[in-house]
């Protein structure tokens, strides 16, 4: 065999390596080892609470695809162990060291979810998730409730919301300190608006809260604790306190129930209403699974104050026109939500967005500079429970879909080089 038949195959080997070797964290504990994860649940004084809803679950394994498929997979692809604390607070689950682990005897990335009524003012209840891989047979893991209070105070040009700075010491011991926001969610708890919290008062613009009748809840969160070996190891958390009614009073932006087109240069037959895009449903699934541009048509010509984009995958990049043949950038932007305000108001009646991932699940344009608040009144909000591993820990499937490529390539490359192999060997 030649040196120029190795290389190819001795390369993509090398690179299916250096992707498994990044994805991949070695669990120390045996498959058949009996693991106890402990801990109590308390409030955010310390004083125990019993009865709350605790859950175990398991990050997404690439072995998932394989094993664990109807109509008889193995227990081990339970997804979820639920209990609940019992007087003194105390819950348990007690589990073998398979449960713990992935492909290739790796280290599975593991959830703690703690569920809590409402109590006081709070229409939904805190909830806790620690995440967490398990190296050592016993874990003690408590988990605390944030319960701060919440003042909301409603003006002409914005709405404010006061609230409790975050105690450190209910999270964790082991890792940094969080980072803390303002999530405000409609009824089915699609995200509506996020902030980072600053200071002990934070305006929001009541254009961006829309007519959305639903709450308000501050998230500590923390992604980034070091991987230690040889013991459980804490990897984050994300800490909801209770949620608290919210009213948005500004209205239905002028793009609600626009016409959209799901191309690039769309003509008049494009055009459907109604549209996906500007329905007012936040948490409605995307309109195409492979849509990744997006027109939309406001009837007549609008001055554009703020476009706000929510759910938009990637890069989201916008331009508005008066014809749909013209474009003129009107501003990009990366984030679960994105906003732009541009300093000079364009008159169009066409907006276009495209991203790199997926196009918006809502899109809103306003042609008014700000939206008077109005506080109204209203009946309470149905409590709503939320138990297991929040949607923003998708980048942990992304590690595991990483490992599933790094195996097919080594898989692939190996082929090649016996192919190779025996046509030299003939």
């Amino acid at each position: 065999m030649t040196s120029g038949t190795i290389r190819p195959a001795a390369g993509a080997i090398f690179l299916a390596a250096l992707l498994l070797t990044a994805c991949y964290t070695e669990s120390e504990v045996k498959p058949g080892e009996r693991i106890i994860i402990a801990g109590t649940v308390a409030d955010q004084n310390g004083d125990a609470i019993p009865g709350a809803r605790v859950a175990f679950s398991r990050a997404g394994d690439i072995e998932d695809t394989f094993v664990c498929v109807p109509p008889k997979p193995p227990r081990a692809c339970e997804a979820e162990k639920v209990t609940t604390s019992d007087e003194d607070g105390a819950y348990r689950f007690d589990i073998r060291g398979r449960d713990t682990q992935g492909i290739g005897r790796s280290a599975r990335t593991l959830y703690l979810t703690a569920s809590f009524d409402p109590t006081g003012a709070e229409v939904t209840g805190p909830r806790t998730i620690l995440r967490f891989i398990a190296q050592t047979k016993e874990l003690n893991l408590p988990l605390r409730a944030w319960q701060p209070r919440v003042r909301i105070d409603p003006s002409r040009t914005e709405l404010t919301v006061r609230t409790d700075p975050f105690p450190q010491d209910i999270a964790p011991a082991s890792v940094q300190p969080a980072r803390t926001s303002l999530v405000f969610e409609d009824r089915a708890g699609a995200l509506v608006w996020h902030q980072t919290i600053r200071g002990k008062g934070w305006g929001v613009d009541p254009r961006l809260l829309e007519d959305v009748d639903g709450v308000v809840v501050a998230v500590a969160r923390q992604d980034n604790a070091p991987v230690a070996p040889g013991r459980g190891t804490l990897l984050g958390y994300t800490i909801r306190s209770g949620g608290h009614r919210v009213w948005g009073t500004a209205g239905a932006p002028v793009s609600r129930g626009a016409a959209c087109a799901l191309r690039a240069n769309p003509n008049a037959e494009s055009f459907t209403s109604p549209c996906p895009l500007t329905d007012g449903e936040f948490g409605e699934p995307d309109p195409s699974p492979s849509a990744t541009v997006a027109v939309i048509d406001l009837g007549s010509p609008r001055p554009i104050h703020l476009a706000v984009f929510r759910s938009c995958a990637g890069t989201c990049r916008v331009q508005h026109s008066m014809d749909a043949q013209t474009w003129t950038k009107l501003g990009s932007g990366t984030d679960q939500v994105i906003t732009i305000e541009p300093a000079a108001v364009p008159r169009a009646r066409y907006i276009r967005v495209r991203s790199d991932g997926r196009v918006p699940i809502e899109l809103s344009i306003w042609d008014v500079p700000i939206a008077p608040f109005e506080p109204q009144q209203g009946s309470p909000l149905e409590p709503v429970e939320a138990v297991g591993p929040p949607d923003a820990e998708s980048g942990e499937n992304l590690r595991w879909i990483l490992t599933g490529i790094a195996i097919m390539l080594a898989a692939a490359a190996a082929g090649l080089f016996f192919w190779r192999w025996r046509a030299n060997a003939r």
